[in-house]
């Protein structure tokens, strides 16, 4: 049996800091761990002596002290039944309802703040307000009034014949909803599409087309830097030599001039009757006819 109860973990000494409610709280966690504990370690069937030591040696040395204060006779002093009582009455009889419940019904949900977290403090400050068989309607009521959602809130009063349990899955829906949704709508402003940016016959990269790639579909109307407006089109140079466009607005400019030359020259070389069309002649040279 010793083997066994060393196997299994004992119970976190009582924390004798904070005020009446937290006292009494640490008290009724500590005396269900040593119920689980006594139970599982198989204490309850020891001698009332053993059980009273075992008890006493979990229950830390703030704990301790304070056992050492308490009336009792010295008979009872190895009766686990009476120090339980002994504790009871100061942990717990010291505890002003009146006080808790203000406590607890003035409690909200602060700003950022989970609403599990929310709930696990409700459900701990409840524990000291003595509310008895109303205790869960109670938590539904603070949370819907507690809660910092209006938009939960309106779904919590337009629910029929809402309990605690209603209450509770409605917040964490509504709760996992909303982050889900701002982690969308981060997604979705922080992505830009890279440039795309194209090279020529020459491994050169456009300049001009890498960047109105970025810009606006094609076909509209953009601003360069000089601030001309131009139609977005792809320029080549004509020169067969240039390799890279030129992409200052004095080469756009004369472009059309070059080309207009080459097709010029082009005609002439082809069709060289046609190089030139005759000249009509000038109204001074005609001659006006003499009336008889």
């Amino acid at each position: 049996m010793a083997a066994t109860t060393s196997q299994i973990p004992v119970p976190s000494p009582l924390r004798m800091t904070g005020g009446p409610g937290n006292l009494a709280t640490e008290w009724k966690r500590f005396r269900g761990q040593w119920t689980n504990y006594s139970t599982a370690a198989k204490i309850n069937d020891e001698a009332d002596e053993r059980q009273a030591a075992i008890f006493l040696a979990c229950i830390g040395a703030d704990a301790y002290e304070l056992y050492e204060t308490f009336e009792l006779e010295e008979a009872h002093r190895t009766d686990l039944t009476r120090i339980m009582a002994a504790f009871e009455t100061h942990c717990v009889g010291e505890v002003n309802v009146v006080y808790e419940r203000y406590v607890f019904y003035k409690r909200k949900q602060q700003n950022g703040e989970a609403f599990e977290s929310f709930l696990a403090e409700l459900r701990k400050l409840v524990k000291t307000c003595d509310f008895g068989a109303v205790e869960d309607s109670t938590v539904r009521d603070r949370i819907v009034m507690g809660i910092r959602d209006d938009t939960t809130r309106r779904k919590l009063l337009q629910t029929r014949k809402l309990d605690l349990k209603s209450a509770i899955d409605i917040c964490r829906a509504s709760e996992s909803a909303t982050n889900q949704l701002r982690a969308m709508t981060n997604a979705a402003t922080t992505f830009t599409p890279s440039p795309v940016t194209r090279r020529d016959a020459t491994g050169v990269i456009d300049a001009t087309d890498a960047a109105l790639e970025a810009g606006p579909a094609a076909g509209s109307r953009t601003t360069d830097l000089a601030g001309n407006v131009h139609r977005r089109r792809r320029r080549y140079a004509t020169d067969a030599s240039t390799a890279v466009v030129n992409t200052t607005p004095a080469s756009r400019r004369a472009r059309p001039t070059a080309r207009s030359a080459t097709l010029a020259t082009e005609r002439t070389t082809s069709h060289p009757s046609v190089s030139r069309r005759p000249s009509r002649p000038s109204t001074s040279s005609r001659t006006t006819p003499t009336r008889i």
